[in-house]
């Protein structure tokens, strides 16, 4: 059977189970994903939203998606033997947003899957020299996209070492 469904954020609030479903049951628009918080106004959230747009497509424009590799531990070997790949963008002065930052707003204006296919390309170009295990993350919003599972399975076949790629679905 189909099912919907929508989540809500609830921010800034003693009762945000109450918040939570009274945004949910008032929300007209049948958003899937969105943000209450009591302390930000609708326009304030209207101007942080354009402004993260506007940072989306700088990083894009700007080659600002950068893979940060975290280490992971092996507690056998008492050596860092794997790396997982986590998306950052940094905008034109440097700043460096984390994905709470912006991913649901690059998923609601259709930019999400070009910085994934940023990531992955910059991912795979570094680890394709490397005797190194690299894992990357892929939301169920990545393997739904038709067109980024077919360019993965591509990137795939042509990477040097594919059994040293892990896919992490979140």
């Amino acid at each position: 059977y189909p099912f919907v469904c929508r989540f809500a954020v609830v921010l800034h609030s003693r009762n945000m189970v109450n918040k939570g479903f009274s945004a949910l049951q008032a929300n007209n628009n049948k958003q899937t994903y969105f943000i209450v918080d009591e302390e930000m106004s609708e326009e304030t959230s209207f101007k942080y939203e354009l402004d993260m747009i506007e940072v989306i497509n700088d990083a894009l424009v700007q080659d600002g998606v950068i893979p940060f590799y975290q280490g992971i531990f092996d507690n056998k070997t008492k050596k860092i033997d794997k790396y997982e790949a986590l998306m950052r963008i940094v905008d034109k002065d440097g700043r460096i947003y984390l994905p709470d930052d912006f991913i649901d707003i690059a998923k609601k204006y259709h930019m999400y899957l070009e910085l994934t296919e940023r990531m992955i390309d910059k991912v795979l170009n570094d680890f394709d020299s490397l005797d190194k295990m690299v894992s990357i993350n892929l939301s169920a919003y990545d393997i739904s996209s038709d067109l980024l599972r077919k360019s993965l399975i591509e990137k795939v076949k042509g990477y040097s070492n594919p059994s040293n790629l892990v896919f992490e679905i979140l």
